[in-house]
Formats: C-alpha cells, structure tokens, sequence
C-alpha cells in the first residue's frame, strides 16, 4: 500500500491541473470543447477534473469562456485582424454563437466588442 504525503497530493494536482489548463489552451478554438472531451483528452474522469481545477478557485467552462474572451479581445485590438467581422473573430476563438459571444463580451468587459474596437 503507498500512501502519498499532502504535499505529494498537492503536488500531483497542480502537475495534473497544469496539465489540464494546457489542453483547453491547445484547443481552445473546437466549440465543442467541454468538461467531457478535456477530462478524455487527458486522461482523467470528469469528476476529477473538476476537483483540481476547483482547487485552484477555477471551473473547467468558466476558464474555457475567460481565455475565448481574452483571446478575442485580442483579436479585436489587433490591427491585423481590423478587416475582419467580429462574428469571424467570436468562431475563431470557439464561439459557436455570436450573441452569446457578445453577451459574455459585455459582462466581462464592461463594453460590447464594437465599442472595444472602435476604442483601440
């Protein structure tokens, strides 16, 4: 029988959570990524990945949503990507609806993608 000390648990977690954060970065822009194919894709139970990332003060969709919105206001202060539609922008980054894509924008932001782009 081996038994971990805390500090290897703690250890072992923030390896797996750092793990975990990685895989949605790399695959950030699949709207169909979730809770279900992250957990698969690093092989661990659903369950489990909820657990280390509630360690870390973290949910598996709020961070999947925080990084698409950093990622598209990004986007959308990028004189680079001006000639694009900022609904091309929201599917880019794994949006799959550019309503709820505005809608989350706002709350985050303070104001609509529109208006952050005409400000930069």
């Amino acid at each position: 029988l081996h038994v971990r000390s805390r500090r290897q648990r703690q250890m072992c977690i923030r390896d797996s959570r750092q793990r975990v954060l990685a895989y949605i970065r790399q695959h950030l822009a699949d709207p169909a990524l979730s809770p279900q194919q992250v957990a698969q894709g690093c092989g661990v139970s659903v369950a489990y990945l909820h657990r280390i990332l509630r360690a870390g003060g973290l949910s598996a969709e709020s961070f999947i949503f925080d990084q698409r919105l950093d990622k598209c206001r990004d986007l959308l202060l990028s004189p680079q990507h001006r000639h694009r539609s900022i609904a091309e922008l929201a599917y880019q980054v794994g949006f799959s609806h550019p309503s709820h894509f505005s809608r989350l924008f706002k709350q985050r932001f303070g104001m609509t993608p529109r208006d952050m782009r005409a400000s930069s």
